[in-house]
């Protein structure tokens, strides 16, 4: 992996690869960011439990979404920064 992810597009900032949970914590309280259920995060777990694929995502991962839907963070940030995520907790 890259030893820097280019996240935020209108600040331009460079986050170190390491610790993804941390950063992550970080860049939500900063930008005062909360996770808050949508609509759609229901049909969607209903979804997946219907297909058996439910999956029950973290605190991390409901950050990176909220950070995502914020403008905080580009949709192909959140994936860099969610695959990074998997790796650290594996």
């Amino acid at each position: 992996m890259d030893q820097f992810i280019q996240v935020v597009p209108k600040i331009a900032e460079n986050i170190p690869a390491g610790r993804v949970d941390v950063y992550v914590r970080q860049l939500a309280r900063k930008n005062r960011v909360q996770y808050k259920p949508a609509s759609t995060d229901a049909l969607a777990a209903t979804f997946a439990r219907l297909s058996d694929a439910e999956h029950n995502p973290d605190e991390i991962e409901h950050l990176l979404l909220a950070l995502s839907r914020a403008g905080i963070i580009t949709r192909q940030a959140r994936f860099k920064l969610h695959t990074a995520y998997l790796k650290q907790i594996k």
